[in-house]
């Protein structure tokens, strides 16, 4: 199957601030990357470049359309975006995931898409697919949100267990390289993301990712996070949730990447002032 991913024009764009932080779509390379082991064919359209959705509807003949809904501010971009798929193509199936999706699911379920997904991306999508492929109803499915006949929003069944994520193969870039000179994030650009781990303990009230996630905090392996920052360029922004939640691990991948000659010239990362504080060398 052919699978469309679209990321949609955030209203930020508008006000100017695109070329400040505009980063690549780093989910969507993950799940792309899973795709593709399993077979299937994916274009990534980032929308915030160059051609409508139209054409890439018109170009790809998708028989899956997926929608990036990654922040509250985004919610009516995405409606709207899933409301041109289905003008244009009126009965392709639409989902939408992502951390704000995922989180809140209930804001997404317009008439025009068929589900939202809730569990970890490069899992369900290809489930997903699969599903389609056989004719198997979606409701059998775990780890999805989607309207019963009466309208009403329904949570899938059945065991989702945890990802591992180093079970997931690394991200599909090439898709987007040909833009790679336009992610930016504040002065510095081209910009490569690289994801360590996911999740956060922590019960901040003006954040959504420890409902998300449970509170839970997944990991990747040294070796794998260190293979990643070889093959990316020298500015990056690391886009976990938490970085430094455990000291010991951060170090360890400095020592890691010492080891290999690993240098770059600018890393961003997010954590916590008092996890930082707490390790003042």
């Amino acid at each position: 199957m052919h699978v469309l991913l679209l990321r949609p024009v955030p209203s930020s764009e508008r006000f100017g601030l695109g070329p400040f932080f505009r980063i690549e779509p780093l989910g969507m390379e993950y799940i792309t990357a899973a795709l593709e082991t399993a077979g299937h064919e994916v274009t990534i359209a980032d929308l915030r470049f160059g051609k409508p959705v139209e054409y890439y509807i018109r170009s790809a003949r998708p028989g899956l359309v997926g929608i990036a809904g990654m922040h509250a501010l985004e919610t009516d971009n995405v409606l709207e975006l899933a409301a041109r798929v289905r003008r244009a193509s009126p009965d392709v199936p639409i989902i939408i995931g992502g951390h704000t999706a995922s989180a809140y699911p209930a804001p997404f379920l317009s008439r025009d898409v068929t589900a939202v997904v809730v569990d970890d991306g490069e899992r369900a999508v290809p489930r997903v697919v699969a599903a389609l492929e056989s004719g198997t109803p979606l409701t059998a499915i775990a780890g999805l949100v989607l309207r019963d006949d009466s309208g009403a929003h329904v949570r899938t069944q059945g065991e989702l267990g945890t990802l591992a994520l180093d079970a997931v193969p690394r991200p599909s870039r090439r898709h987007v390289d040909t833009r790679r000179k336009e992610y930016a994030c504040l002065a510095h650009r081209p910009v490569w993301l690289i994801e360590t781990a996911r999740g956060c303990p922590f019960r901040c009230s003006f954040c959504s990712i420890w409902q998300l996630h449970g509170r839970t905090v997944r990991e990747r392996s040294i070796g794998s996070v260190a293979d990643d920052f070889m093959a990316v360029g020298d500015d990056v922004f690391v886009a976990d949730d938490l970085f430094w939640y455990h000291p010991a691990r951060s170090l360890a991948l400095a020592e890691e990447l010492k080891r290999r000659g690993v240098r770059k010239r600018w890393i961003l990362v997010q954590s916590r002032v008092d996890l930082v504080a707490r390790q003042p060398d």
